[in-house]
């Protein structure tokens, strides 16, 4: 009976709402991929009710977010479409990041299903209207599917909501689905 209270009391704990993925799903032009209840488009697609595009060097890119509202973060996914090779994305990024002073730390890293994925934490800057410091902190995954290049950020305000989020939005860039 005892250890039956403790995996019940431990499947409480594993199952909490705010980690349940929704019905709703981020959708670009050749991508699907799940997103957490709760949070809500950005002001821009609120606003205009479609996702944005501009070009990022020689590619078309549409742009798609989501904010959790009171945590003080985002998922956000740029589609690099018809980027059948990212490498030259992940070249120029890396470059970007390294010649940048407003980076702290750069962390490169591998995992088994995106080409690369980079940690940043930017250097503290005080908030115009508090004074107080406060510093970005980011996760990027480049995965590259057949036709195109996705790139999920995942952009957090603290340590706390990072920490707390960054694996979770890990598991949602698995979900992410190419479409031919």
């Amino acid at each position: 009976m005892k250890y039956f209270l403790r995996i019940i009391l431990l499947c409480c704990l594993f199952i909490h709402p705010a980690d349940i993925f929704a019905d709703q799903w981020l959708k670009g032009d050749t991508y699907t991929m799940k997103i957490f209840d709760g949070w809500v488009s950005s002001t821009t697609e609120k606003i205009e009710g479609k996702i944005g595009r501009r070009k990022i060097g020689r590619y078309n890119v549409t742009y798609t977010s989501r904010i959790n509202i009171k945590e003080s973060c985002s998922v956000e996914v740029l589609e690099y479409l018809n980027c059948k090779n990212g490498i030259s994305v992940l070249q120029r990024d890396s470059l970007i990041y390294k010649e940048s002073k407003k980076y702290r730390t750069i962390v490169w890293k591998k995992d088994n299903f995106s080409l690369r994925n980079v940690e940043l934490h930017s250097i503290p800057e005080r908030h115009p209207e508090t004074g107080e410091l406060e510093s970005l902190k980011q996760k990027k995954w480049y995965i590259q599917g057949k036709k195109s290049l996705y790139v999920v950020i995942f952009s957090a305000n603290d340590d706390k909501s990072y920490g707390k989020w960054v694996s979770k939005v890990e598991s949602l860039t698995k979900t992410l689905s190419a479409h031919s």
